[in-house]
């Protein structure tokens, strides 16, 4: 694995993930070498750190489909103006699901050599199933792409050709076809475009804009969790002067439009 990311053409910390697996087991060997003091502390402070998260997450998710407390629901309201409050079935079901399991193993599990490292899986999964479901809908009114990215399909015409992309990462390419339709031509591969929209991602203001002469600004957006840092900029480009008929090609009238014979 080593190997490969090392020759990968791209580095990306998500690309090294496979290596946990492999590293866990590893690791998890060590368990044995634990006394039964140390044992006994990570058991019970997993127990408390997990559960007093996951009350936390509860608390907070009532507030947000409630309203009540007040100050709560302001606080997370204020941080996701996006944020509409639902009660989703299909997240719930699952979030009741993990707490449920959560407290049985917390409370019918007998003591091991590897209890402390199975009690902190248990708690991880818990955290992260009740992000996952309750707490999805508010974390992505502010760190989603969907509304950037369809504010951008809306700003083009009804019709247009290719689209050049600038700075724009892998991931923002993959949610772009998902949630916009639109597939662009990288300018880093391919230097040499025709596109008549250049699209530009930066982590703050654009540097080394395209010439204001060739381009206008069409669009500018960003997620609301970026629009106070000042981070992961979107500025759509469209060109705006006219560019010359190649050598050899015959521009052909619309059909639209008769042409008058001089």
């Amino acid at each position: 694995m080593i190997l490969v990311l090392s020759a990968s053409a791209s580095v990306r910390d998500l690309y090294a993930l496979p290596m946990l697996l492999p590293l866990s087991l590893l690791a998890a060997d060590g368990a044995g070498m634990l006394s039964q003091r140390a044992t006994t502390a990570l058991s019970r402070s997993s127990m408390f750190l997990f559960g007093l998260v996951a009350c936390l997450l509860w608390t907070g998710w009532v507030a947000m489909v409630t309203g009540s407390p007040v100050f709560l629901a302001d606080l997370l309201y204020n941080s996701r103006p996006d944020y509409t409050p639902d009660i989703s079935i299909l997240l719930l079901v699952p979030a009741v699901v993990y707490s449920l399991a959560w407290l049985a193993w917390t409370f019918f599990s007998k003591p091991s050599v590897f209890h402390p490292i199975i009690s902190w899986v248990v708690g991880m999964t818990l955290l992260w199933g009740l992000l996952m479901t309750l707490w999805l809908p508010w974390l992505d009114a502010g760190s989603g792409y969907r509304h950037v990215l369809t504010s951008l399909r809306d700003s083009l015409p009804s019709q247009y050709g290719t689209i050049a992309s600038r700075g724009v990462g892998e991931s923002e390419r993959a949610m772009l076809e998902y949630y916009a339709g639109i597939e662009t031509k990288r300018v880093e591969i391919q230097p040499e475009q025709d596109s008549d929209f250049l699209l530009i991602e930066a982590g703050g203001p654009i540097q080394d804009p395209p010439p204001a002469s060739e381009w206008r600004k069409l669009w500018e957006g960003k997620r609301h969790l970026d629009r106070k840092r000042d981070k992961e900029t979107f500025v759509l480009y469209q060109r705006v002067k006219a560019k010359p008929a190649r050598p050899g090609t015959t521009i052909q009238a619309s059909a639209e439009v008769p042409q008058r014979l001089p």
